[in-house]
């Protein structure tokens, strides 16, 4: 069982030469101070408070699944700050104004592109298309503005593409490039990634020369990582992925139990317009125009969203997402083994080495803010992803006349999660999270399945007799001397049976404010608390 509490800030600090301004609605300071030395304290305890929060409050893995947007707005002239400015998110009720210097953030902005339109009385409205929004990054989106008679027209500017930040390395995978990589499933995207290397058989990954186990990767807020040996189960078809944030250094407080690197993977979620997509791809027809051979590999995804209620009013408050994949392998060796051992294996098909897996996954938003006639701050999603697989393992010693007790191997994934989120402002919002994360593995012999106490008793494999008369129980077949010691007898049981079940069962509370000021720079404070209860089973 665990409990972790923590608090922290991050800053963008820029000097200034003018005094300090904070934006209205503070609780604890008023809009005028009587003097500077007064604001000078009121800093100094902020200050004071935090650095005892980081020393006596452990900082814990609580990454939010949002970003932001924010900037300034001024007069295009003189490059005054318009106070007052409103600026809104194109087809959302999201927005804000500007404070007295005018800047601006609104907090909470989900992954994906958008349109920021900023007006004020007497200026001509101006719109940046294309602002792209990362998680747990800020876009930084300015304005200058023009005074002119009002107009139907709106002036459009195309946003520049922001990276991540200067204070940290790594890189931002959009849709777009992952569609187009080539490259299947999250590791193995990611691996193409500057400062991240994969292991040779396309398993673990190691950032920046740490070990695979000081990584974590974590799927729509929630992680899934085992905590008994660090890998991650996170399996999300390709078409489900929206982006894909990959930090390999410098990244911030709330990632305290990171050593090496962070994976934020953040899913496509519903809109107010019906998407969906079919995919299929399969080598069935390999070898009749190319000299290669078929392995029997197929793929089936199929993707569908959109709005529950098909309304005006209601399509962008109730919609969803799913997505189901199916993938099946007849040989799963590598195609160029093949070639190697054509003596053993003249049609180039090894037997009982096949493997194939379902996925499930689906989103569920209720989002009560664009609600019409109504100003509820409240956003309702719901998300959950199932995996399952099962393959042959493949021993080289059982190629030739044992491949029928080549063990099997099974996988079940599971992760469950509901959220609320609740704007209170464009610069104070929260997040209440629930998830359930399971992951189960086996591997057994086809015969004797989980009965580990018969893979060397005598009287369920009556061959151990022929060969190991009068030694008694717990042997196994070892290789036939007709084939050089190099491949093993028929009926040979691989000794060799595990299991682990891993789950846990978690909630956090998190909140972001956003602290605006004129002369100590632009801050965000975040703090939360977060419980788990871990359940590990192991058995080999």
């Amino acid at each position: 069982m665990l409990y972790r509490a923590f608090l922290y800030t991050t800053n963008n600090i820029s000097p200034r030469k003018s005094e300090m301004n904070f934006p209205e609605g503070c609780f604890f300071l008023k809009q005028n101070f009587l003097e500077e030395k007064m604001r000078d304290n009121t800093i100094l305890k902020i200050v004071s408070l935090l650095i005892f929060a980081l020393i006596f409050i452990p900082s814990v893995i609580l990454a939010q699944s949002t970003g932001s947007i924010g900037g300034k707005v001024v007069d295009v002239k003189d490059g005054s700050p318009l106070i007052g400015a409103t600026i809104k998110i194109e087809g959302s009720k999201m927005g804000a104004t500007t404070d007295e210097n005018g800047e601006y953030v609104i907090l909470n902005v989900d992954v994906g592109t958008y349109n920021v339109i900023a007006s004020f009385i007497g200026y001509e409205e101006k719109k940046v298309v294309g602002v792209k929004v990362s998680v747990d990054q800020k876009t930084k989106v300015d304005f200058e503005l023009s005074t002119g008679v009002i107009t139907t027209e709106v002036i459009e500017v195309q946003a520049q593409r922001k990276g991540i930040d200067v204070e940290q390395s790594g890189r931002i995978i959009e849709s777009q490039n992952i569609q187009n990589s080539g490259v299947r499933g999250v590791t193995n995207i990611v691996s193409k990634t500057a400062g991240v290397v994969q292991d040779e058989r396309g398993g673990s990954l190691n950032i920046r020369g740490g070990r695979n186990n000081e990584n974590i990767i974590i799927v729509d807020g929630v992680e899934t990582t085992n905590p008994l040996d660090g890998s991650s189960r996170a399996f999300v078809p390709n078409n489900l992925l929206s982006e894909i944030s990959v930090l390999t250094g410098g990244f911030g407080a709330e990632y305290g139990n990171v050593l090496s690197g962070v994976i934020n993977v953040s899913t496509r979620s519903g809109t107010d317009r019906y998407t969906g997509s079919l995919e299929v791809i399969t080598d069935e027809f390999t070898g009749r125009w190319i000299d290669t051979k078929s392995q029997g590999y197929n793929l089936y995804n199929l993707t569908f969203g959109g709005p529950i209620i098909p309304s005006q009013k209601l399509a962008k408050v109730f919609n969803f997402f799913g997505s189901v994949e199916r993938q099946f392998q007849r040989i799963s060796i590598a195609s160029w083994i093949l070639d190697k051992v054509p003596t053993i294996v003249p049609d180039y098909k090894f037997n009982d080495n096949e493997n194939g897996s379902w996925s499930w996954n689906g989103r569920l938003n209720l989002n009560l803010t664009e609600l019409q006639g109504t100003n509820i701050p409240l956003n309702f999603r719901f998300g959950g992803s199932a995996n399952t697989s099962k393959s042959r393992i493949t021993y080289g010693s059982n190629v030739l006349q044992n491949s029928f007790k080549n063990p099997i191997a099974i996988s079940e994934d599971y992760q469950f999660f509901g959220r609320i989120v609740g704007n209170l402002s464009s610069k104070f919002f929260f997040e209440l999270q629930g998830n359930y994360f399971r992951s189960y593995s086996e591997q057994y012999d086809p015969q004797h399945g989980d009965l580990f106490t018969r893979y060397g008793d005598t009287n369920y494999n009556p061959y151990l007799n022929s060969f190991y008369q009068g030694t008694g129980q717990g042997k196994t077949l070892g290789l036939d001397p007709s084939t050089a010691y190099l491949y093993g007898f028929p009926y040979r049981v691989i000794d060799n049976y595990s299991r682990l079940d891993v789950s846990y069962l978690g909630s956090k509370l998190d909140a972001t404010w956003a602290l605006l000021t004129k002369k100590y720079g632009d801050h965000e404070i975040k703090f939360g608390g977060e419980f788990k209860y871990h359940t590990l089973k192991r058995i080999q």
